[in-house]
């Protein structure tokens, strides 16, 4: 993805639901605004996160919906948060709210990789 108008689309691949969803909901609803999302989890056991999630920011409550796909995995899943932005951004955008976060106000919270990873690697 090069180039995106609103509705932009953005998928987070953060460590552990429910809690993984938050930081970085928080984070692009800070800065570019969430207007809805789907988040999609794949792990060992399904969870409540789309409950959570508007727990701990009330204004998504009611904004995101989500999928639990279950896999034997002991310890390491994949998490995705795809949204619509209520303002116009560039993947690249999205990718730099998400990485000065994760190195100030959320670092130890949030992080952020390009680095090509596999669930092996945490």
């Amino acid at each position: 993805m090069t180039s995106m108008t609103t509705p932009s689309t953005l998928s987070a691949m953060p460590p552990a639901p429910p809690t993984a969803y938050t930081p970085p909901a928080k984070v692009i609803h800070d800065n570019l605004g969430i207007m809805e999302g789907l988040m999609t989890t794949v792990h060992a056991v399904t969870t409540t996160q789309k409950t959570a999630v508007g727990k701990v920011i009330p204004e998504l409550n009611g904004k995101l919906t989500g999928m639990v796909f279950r896999a034997p995995s002991p310890s390491v899943l994949v998490v995705g948060l795809t949204c619509c932005l209520e303002k116009d951004a560039k993947y690249d955008d999205i990718k730099k709210v998400v990485k000065q976060a994760s190195e100030g106000p959320r670092k130890g919270i949030l992080s952020y990789t390009e680095d090509q990873v596999v669930s092996c690697d945490f």
